[in-house]
């Protein structure tokens, strides 16, 4: 059961435009369906009628972290992460959490940190006598092949963890 006035994070594959991850407001709770207002996504701010188990409950967001309250409504108050992680992940798989925590803003973060290393790498192979006489000799399609080589250091190195990560007992 939905709680009026609780957010939810949607974890169908599609409706009207909404995808998965994309945050709304649960107005009524009529059972199957829910209406609500979206509060993220490219149906923000419109308002819907949705499957009720296409929708997961988020009970401790705030709706004012969203907007002023039109409604009325006596939200609880907010946490550090306003989506309902275990749900949104266990029934909408990776990337509706992703996308959840993306619209929650819990990604700007490690996000800017990515972007950093991936700065500082790129440099690095740009300094690097080996690197410019291979991207050299490419020409035009240098910078291409070192952004798709940058691609595969990252996704080796992080598969190469995995590999190294010692086994809980």
């Amino acid at each position: 059961m939905l709680r009026e006035g609780s957010c939810a994070t949607f974890i169908g594959l599609s409706h009207h435009g909404a995808e998965s991850g994309d945050r709304c407001i649960v107005l009524a709770d009529e059972g199957r369906y829910a209406n609500v207002r979206w509060v993220s996504g490219t149906k923000t701010g419109s308002y819907d009628q949705v499957s009720a188990v296409d929708l997961v409950s988020d009970r401790k967001t705030k709706v004012s972290a969203f907007e002023d309250d039109e409604f009325g409504f006596e939200p609880e108050a907010p946490k550090a992460v306003r989506v309902a992680t275990a749900m949104v992940y266990s029934s909408g798989g990776d990337a509706a959490l992703l996308k959840a925590l993306g619209h929650d803003g819990v990604l700007t973060g490690p996000r800017q940190l990515a972007r950093q290393a991936i700065n500082e790498l790129r440099e690095t192979l740009r300094g690097d006598r080996a690197w410019r006489e291979v991207v050299s000799e490419l020409g035009a399609d240098g910078e291409g092949f070192l952004k798709h080589a940058l691609v595969e250091l990252f996704t080796s190195a992080l598969k190469e963890e995995d590999l190294h990560e010692a086994p809980e007992e």
